[in-house]
């Protein structure tokens, strides 16, 4: 015992191999009084009697372990466990077990028990053991018990098969003729046989039959000898004969010698043959060669596969005459690859079909319509071969029925000698195969196209051309539906990308070449065609439009660069316009109808073709009824005429800053404030000054009778001379003592409004007068007073917004109202349209990020190079700052210039070395705007490079400073006079003289300050400039 594993002693009562029927052990012999203790302390026990038993477990593997409740039927246990244990009682001797082995099983099983005290539980019943010891029924200890199975050898068998010879066939070998069996299924597979021979004709043989261990068979028939031997072959294993084992068994088998006659030899005398081996001929000559997939060969006739010099005693008489060709019996055709085929009447061809020895085609070769040929598979290329035997028709067979070959030599009628002859199939290159998909049609504009395993080239043959390697080329006739070609990789994939904007259809043709040859009508190449279509996509309308622009409240303006493109054609779009403080109204409505609304009001829609809106938005203009912003919408729907996708609408806004009628200017200065010249200065309306009825005009003159001309804003600022304003225009002239008229109703040429003149005598019509250039400021004869720098321009330049000149808006205000002296732009003026030539452009309804408008140059536009895309136009002025200034303004419209109306620049900006810009400084490339708190105490200023990209990649730079530097301006303090230059650390306000030149010349002061002191403030500007006197 191992703890409560206990092991009987006696195993159950052994049993022979494949005995199902014993008779059992009494359940009594599994345990007994002296085995058990507890028992039982009354009865169903009595005193010393065996106790029951609960069986837990039976080992079933090789068989079946049943019991019994009778003693004479028996039932198998199935599966016992803990839970279900089989309750069997000791003290009944009809209660018994035994084990049913398998068939052939030998060697052991057991089983598991319980003592039982029969206190739970029913005899015959199961009962839950799983819990036991203690106060249960079970015990705890658990017993195993054995039974063996005794090894009974089984008979043994042998399996042979008749033989039929021929007579005078010389010793024979039959390797592998018998082979000795166990007889049992299982457990005596590694036994081995020996074997014993008798016959009942022992005068047939020089050598009698024996049999090897092996199986080999082996004999010698006497010369001449014919007839029939049956052996009895007895067959002895390694395993035990003592009963009831067998070791012996026996079967039997007849070897006949049949008579014969001469059959035909083959001989190789005649060099027929080539290459002998025993009765295994080779014919020194193939078949006529054929291509592949030729199957309609006229074949090869029978005589050329023997003739008389191949083979002897083809017959002894009749029907051969002597040196005839003999007959052939097929005894096997090669079919792996093709069919092989004969005829008869030398036309018509039938199948050979599967010859074997007994079942061979008789053919003629004395007959001249007997042929054979080869029809292979498809795309086979390579050798099949065939067997015959040489006929020399003494069987009484005819030629086309079917012999038996396999009585050969001797007196047979077919030869012991088999001749195999071959026929070469000569390799055809198959077209090859491209395999292409489908390829699906795609949208207008679509991305990239990329599919995958688009074609997949294959051998043209259905066998031996599988590694084969494949070139592909491709081409299209219509090389322009593509921004990229298609292209097909060496992995299959094909890849293009439609043009934008572009469909229709490409005829693709696509060349599969595999690596193989052309030789013997070979094909190589496959061309296939497939189409690309691309369908139409209707796109969006494209807008463009000006972001905003200003003017004067009661005055029309012509909405500038206003127009839309679409892929509509002759189609009728739909442009839905609506604003809130002026009324819209189109000059011309060629070709358009309007739907809803009506024309010069707020809000209507009219319908036609691009071609006529875009004529009819160049008349559209804009009353503006009252001072404020208003917000012009527009909504553009093509109708979904042209290409997929309905309908499609581009929205956006126009920005309008209507400004009120400038109020009168402020009251005259004391007059008897003089500083050297010829009269004192009138500023705003005095008895000499006049404002016409028909425009508004500020005239600032010495009190002359001078009166303003007719029509159009002006505000003229001049001397005591007789001058006038003539006719209409936008005009602020700021002049000397010079006598000047402007006369004419243009501006100058370079589209600036605003003459500066410090110089001598100068016209003021068409010219731009000297101190007025870009990177101007005194550089004409002037006394050197340099313009401030503004916004827009670099020092010397005084920027002004202006509306688009043309005769339908020549009296269109300025989008600012005047002023006696030129102001710099502020940083809410400095990306609005500004000039005739200026155009704000954006992509789609609303913008694709910040646009910046560029000065659109014409060749004698400051000497502009035109033949440039992109050029710096006036740059962008430096910016002075004090400590603490928080600055913000944006890039001004006119820092660059290009030749295109339509330019649209994108802005980055950084330090001259291309590094970040500082961290108090930040710039947004959406909006242009430069922000930023300037450090305190910074003394250097700093130096920002801005570069300009415009839609066709042209990059220019240019840079401005942030600090104290020369001509700086300070952005967005409007509060300052532009003759006023502030530095930073000074104190006092001082007027030096400065004279400026001129035909009659004044003196005037310029204020400047100190070094010391905090940097005086807005009102201190203010006071300095109302003391600033001119001489007239």
């Amino acid at each position: 015992p191992s703890g409560n594993n206990f092991t009987a002693r006696d195993n159950f009562t052994a049993i022979d191999e494949d005995n199902t029927s014993s008779s059992g052990d009494a359940v009594s012999t599994l345990l007994n009084a002296a085995a058990a203790i507890n028992i039982s302390e009354t009865s169903p026990f009595a005193a010393g009697a065996a106790p029951g038993i609960a069986v837990t477990s039976v080992d079933d593997a090789n068989g079946n372990w049943q019991f019994s409740l009778d003693g004479t039927n028996f039932t198998d246990f199935g599966s016992v466990s803990a839970n279900f244990s089989r309750l069997l009682d000791g003290t009944n001797p009809n209660h018994k077990i035994r084990f049913v082995p398998n068939t052939d099983f030998f060697g052991a099983a057991t089983i598991k028990y319980r003592a039982w005290d029969k206190t739970a539980g029913v005899v015959g019943d199961t009962g839950d053991t799983f819990t036991n010891g203690g106060a249960t029924a079970f015990s705890a200890g658990e017993v195993t018990k054995t039974i063996v199975v005794n090894s009974v050898n089984d008979e043994p068998r042998v399996a042979v098969s008749d033989i039929t010879i021929d007579e005078d066939t010389g010793a024979q070998t039959l390797a592998g003729f018998a082979t000795g069996e166990s007889g049992a299924t299982q457990l005596e597979n590694a036994q081995t046989f020996t074997f014993n021979l008798s016959n009942n004709n022992t005068g047939l043989f020089d050598v009698q039959p024996t049999i090897a261990p092996n199986g080999t068979l082996t004999f010698t028939p006497k010369a001449n000898a014919n007839g029939t031997a049956t052996v009895t072959t007895e067959v002895v294993d390694n395993g035990s004969g003592v009963s009831p084992s067998d070791n012996t068994g026996s079967n039997t088998f007849d070897i006949n010698i049949t008579a014969i006659n001469d059959a035909p030899v083959l001989t190789t005398v005649g060099g027929f043959f080539s290459n002998p081996s025993g009765n295994n001929f080779t014919a020194r000559d193939n078949f006529t060669a054929i291509d592949e997939d030729n199957t309609a060969s006229s074949g090869d006739a029978i005589s050329t596969l023997l003739n008389a010099a191949a083979a002897t005693d083809i017959s002894e008489d009749a029907p051969f005459a002597v040196g005839a060709a003999p007959g052939v019996a097929v005894t096997f055709v090669d079919d792996t690859n093709g069919r092989w085929k004969f005829t008869l009447d030398g036309t018509t061809f039938n199948e050979l079909g599967l010859p074997t020895a007994p079942f061979a085609r008789l053919l003629d070769a004395t007959n001249p319509n007997h042929k054979i040929r080869f029809e292979p598979n498809p795309d086979f290329f390579g050798t099949a071969t065939i067997k015959y035997r040489a006929w020399d028709k003494t069987d009484g067979r005819s030629a086309g029925e079917e012999g038996n070959t396999s009585t050969t030599g001797g007196s047979a009628a077919f030869s012991r000698g088999e001749v195999t002859k071959t026929i070469t199939v000569n390799s055809v290159n198959d077209q090859p195969n491209a395999n292409l998909l489908p390829a699906p049609p795609i949208l207008e504009d679509a991305p990239p196209v990329t599919i995958p395993n688009f074609t997949s080239p294959t051998s043209g043959a259905s066998q031996l051309e599988g590694g084969q390697t494949f070139t592909i080329t491709i081409s299209n006739d219509n090389n322009s539906l593509f921004s990229s070609q298609p292209s097909i990789a060496a992995n299959g994939t094909l890849t293009y990308t439609a043009a934008a904007n572009k469909n229709g259809t490409a005829n693709v043709t696509v060349t599969v070449r595999d690596s193989g040859d052309v030789s013997n009508g070979g094909i190589n190449t496959r061309v296939e065609t497939f189409q690309i279509l691309v369908n139409g996509a209707n796109d969006a309308p494209n807008v463009i439009r000006p972001t905003a622009f200003s003017m004067i409240e009661n005055t029309t303006r012509v909405i500038p660069g206003f127009s839309v493109t679409d892929d509509s054609g002759s189609s009728t779009i739909r442009l839905d316009l609506s604003s809130t403080r002026g009324n819209l109204n189109f000059a011309a409505l060629g070709g358009l109808s309007i739907t809803s609304g009506a024309n010069n009001s707020t809000a209507m829609t009219v319908q036609g073709t691009v071609a006529n809106i875009n004529t009819a938005l160049r008349s559209l203009s804009y009353r503006a009824l009252g001072p404020g912003p208003d917000t012009i919408s527009y909504s553009f729907n093509d109708g979904g005429a042209t290409g997929a996708g309905g309908q499609q609408i581009t929205a956006g806004t126009i920005i309008v800053r209507i400004n009120a009628v400038p109020a009168p200017p402020p009251a005259a200065p004391d007059t008897n404030i003089i500083s050297g010249g010829e009269g004192p200065i009138s500023v705003g309306p005095d008895v000499n000054s006049e404002t016409s009825s028909d425009g508004l005009q500020t005239i600032v003159r010495d009190g002359s009778n001078n009166a303003g001309r007719t029509s159009g804003l002006q505000t003229i600022v001049r001397d005591g001379n007789s001058n006038s304003a003539q006719n209409s225009g936008l005009r602020t002239i700021i002049r000397s003592g010079q006598n000047l008229v402007n006369t004419d109703t243009s501006r100058d040429v370079s589209s600036r409004p605003i003459i500066s003149d410090t110089g001598p005598s100068v016209p003021g019509s068409n010219q731009s007068l000297p101190g007025n250039r870009p990177g101007g400021g005194g550089d004409g004869p002037s006394s050197g007073i340099p313009t401030p720098a503004a916004p827009g321009g670099p020092a010397g330049n005084l920027p002004v917004n202006n509306t688009q000149a043309s005769p339908d808006n020549a009296n269109t205000p300025v989008d600012q109202a005047p002023s006696p002296t030129a102001q710099p732009a502020t940083k809410q003026e400095a990306n609005q349209p500004s000039d005739t030539n200026i155009i704000t452009t954006s992509k789609g309804s609303d913008g694709q990020g910040f646009t910046i408008a560029v000065q659109t140059r014409s060749s004698e536009a400051n000497n502009a190079d035109t033949t440039k895309n992109l050029t710096v136009f006036k740059g962008i002025p430096d910016v002075a700052v004090s400590d603490n200034s928080v600055i913000s303004f944006q890039v001004p419209v006119d820092a660059f210039s290009s030749p295109k109306v339509e330019s649209v620049v994108t802005l980055t900006a950084s330090l001259p070395d291309g590094g970040t810009l500082p961290s108090w400084l930040s710039f947004d490339p959406v909006t242009g705007r430069f922000e930023g708190e300037v450090p305190q105490g910074m003394e250097t200023a700093v130096e920002v490079t801005v570069t300009a990209t415009d839609e066709n990649g042209n990059t220019v730079t240019t840079s401005f400073k942030i600090g104290d530097t020369e001509g700086s301006v300070v952005p967005d303090n409007e509060e300052q006079s532009s003759l006023i230059k502030l530095k930073k650390k000074k104190t006092a306000l001082n007027f030096i003289p400065m004279e400026l030149h001129g035909r009659k010349g004044f003196n005037s002061m310029l204020a400047e300050t100190k070094a010391s002191g905090p940097t005086p403030s807005n009102s201190q500007i203010r006071e300095a400039s109302k003391a600033l006197k001119l001489a007239g």
